[in-house]
């Protein structure tokens, strides 16, 4: 296993949710192997691939599909994103037309527990090099 990979961690990337799951994601491995040449423990984690599948490959794509001006992905990752007493006093967002309400339904519940238990999780048990 790469260095990087089961022990210490230096750097961890994420690829966010919604980035599309039909093409590989070459920023952040190009990045990874970058940071492999100067020494740097580095790991990928892909929100993306672990949100897909979580709420499956159809509602991911749903909500990948939806306009960007919809908001959708930020409807579904807003509470998370920043603590409740900033979030009180961010403009509220667009609302949804009923056909992107059915896509955030779809995909709402799975969001808690995959930043709980798919992300945040293994990007904290990683500790620094010392």
């Amino acid at each position: 296993m790469a260095r990087g990979e089961d022990g210490p961690t230096d750097l961890c990337l994420a690829v966010p949710p919604f980035a599309s799951v039909s093409f590989p994601q070459l920023g952040p491995a190009v990045l990874k192997a970058a940071c492999a040449q100067r020494g740097i423990a580095t790991r990928i984690i892909h929100g993306n691939l672990a949100l897909a599948a979580r709420i499956g490959l159809d509602a991911y794509e749903a909500v990948e599909g939806t306009a960007m001006r919809a908001m959708v992905a930020d409807h579904l990752f807003r509470d998370y994103a920043y603590p409740h007493e900033i979030v009180a006093e961010l403009p509220a967002p667009p609302p949804l037309t009923a056909d992107d309400q059915r896509v955030f339904d779809a995909a709402a519940p799975a969001i808690e527990p995959m930043i709980a238990v798919r992300v945040t999780c293994p990007a904290m048990s990683r500790r620094p090099m010392s």
